[in-house]
């Protein structure tokens, strides 16, 4: 028997048998419009005599309707979805592990990094406020050939009572008469680390052709981050 959708009047070919005593809900596959088909209106819409006369052309009807797609394609769907939910978390477990030592080396290295510039930190406030220069001497000799070395002695002390420190290095700066750098250089004690309440002595000395020394200065060096 041939049925009509009511919002497009696309007809479709559908065995009458499928649609039982009762009637079934149809939906029309070129719209979406949906409707309740009962056999009594279709046997008057469509008499027997008329299909007989009348040749139906093949364009016209798409294609035969079965009532229980409308339901199973809404679980195929939800089958679909939960396929789709389990394929990307598989996807990227693999994708991790195939490049798992890329990710490893990454993720290391962005930790050391972090923690050694929070050590820097915290270690450099802490310098800059616990070890301090004491007892300093600046020593300026001339040489047979006019040049000046530069002899620098002192101590470091750490005022800390209970914190143990890594030593910075040491940058020293010669300063003329006007106030400007002639040079620096930069040097490290004997020892690494100070302990609580400890003083380390240093040395340095500095070789130097220039005559117009006026100063020498001495500080702790932080590197730039």
């Amino acid at each position: 028997m041939i049925i009509t959708c009511k919002s497009c009047n696309t007809k479709y070919s559908i065995n009458k048998n499928a649609l039982g005593k009762n009637g079934k809900k149809v939906k029309c596959s070129n719209c979406g419009y949906e409707w309740y088909q009962k056999l009594h209106i279709t046997k008057k819409n469509l008499p027997t005599k008329s299909l007989e006369k009348k040749q139906i052309p093949r364009n016209a009807i798409r294609k035969n309707i079965n009532v229980t797609d409308y339901f199973s394609s809404e679980s195929e769907k939800k089958k679909n979805y939960r396929f789709l939910y389990l394929l990307i978390p598989i996807i990227l477990i693999l994708f991790i592990y195939l490049n798992k030592k890329h990710f490893n080396y990454e993720i290391k290295n962005y930790f050391l990094k972090f923690t050694e510039t929070e050590f820097l930190k915290k270690n450099q406030n802490k310098n800059s406020f616990d070890l301090v220069f004491n007892q300093i001497e600046k020593e300026i000799s001339i040489l047979n050939n006019n040049e000046r070395i530069i002899k620098i002695f002192g101590k470091i002390s750490n005022t800390s009572n209970t914190e143990s420190y890594k030593i910075p290095k040491l940058k020293a700066t010669l300063i003329d008469s006007e106030n400007n750098i002639i040079t620096t250089w930069f040097f490290s004690t004997e020892k690494e680390n100070i302990d609580p309440q400890e003083s380390l002595n240093f040395n340095t000395s500095y070789i130097h052709d220039n005559q117009d020394i006026d100063d020498i200065q001495i500080e702790f060096y932080k590197e730039e981050e």
